[in-house]
């Protein structure tokens, strides 16, 4: 495996220009539309970096939704290309939370999630005084390298050099 990417998402609220919401989506199709990636293989692991509650903008997902495979029902176009991706339209999204439900993801700080990238999620807009904040690891197997990105190499990496594992003892030196 290797690290695609790797990005802190704060979420601080109450400030002059609060950190919006991501609408309902699914993190692969920005990967395929955009970058190339062939399969949906990448897990997405959150750290909890704050406590996340009801109250400050907690990521929502739809259990099971990643069996789906990758939705193309479109509500809307991309606004921006440099992030594109396929924001689930209602009616698909009605028929997803009929089936599935909606949990929304509460922990302390250190709390891990980890999730397929097929897994259809959104968070809303934080408009409490408490910093949500969630430091993402996305790992990909060596194979499903992105084939065709113009994206810069911190939004998709195009180093595939496979992770080695360190001593056990390589903290206590």
């Amino acid at each position: 495996i290797y690290v695609f990417q790797s990005r802190l998402v704060m979420k601080t609220g109450l400030t002059e220009r609060p950190f919006s919401g991501f609408p309902w989506h699914q993190d692969f199709s920005t990967w395929y539309l955009i970058d190339g990636m062939v399969e949906p293989t990448p897990v997405i692991v959150a750290i909890f970096v704050d406590e996340v509650t009801a109250c400050n903008a907690p990521i929502q997902l739809i259990p099971q939704s990643h069996r789906y495979g990758l939705i193309t029902d479109r509500d809307r176009e991309p606004e921006d290309e440099s992030y594109s991706q396929i924001v689930i339209h209602p009616q698909r999204l009605r028929e997803l939370v009929d089936e599935g439900g909606i949990t929304a993801l509460l922990g302390a700080p250190g709390s891990v999630l980890f999730m397929h990238s097929n897994l259809v999620h959104a968070s809303t807009e934080n408009i409490s005084p408490l910093r949500r904040a969630f430091y993402y690891v996305i790992y990909d197997n060596i194979d499903n390298v992105c084939q065709n990105t113009t994206r810069s190499q911190y939004r998709a990496s195009l180093d595939n050099t496979p992770i080695t594992a360190l001593p056990d003892d390589c903290l206590i030196r």
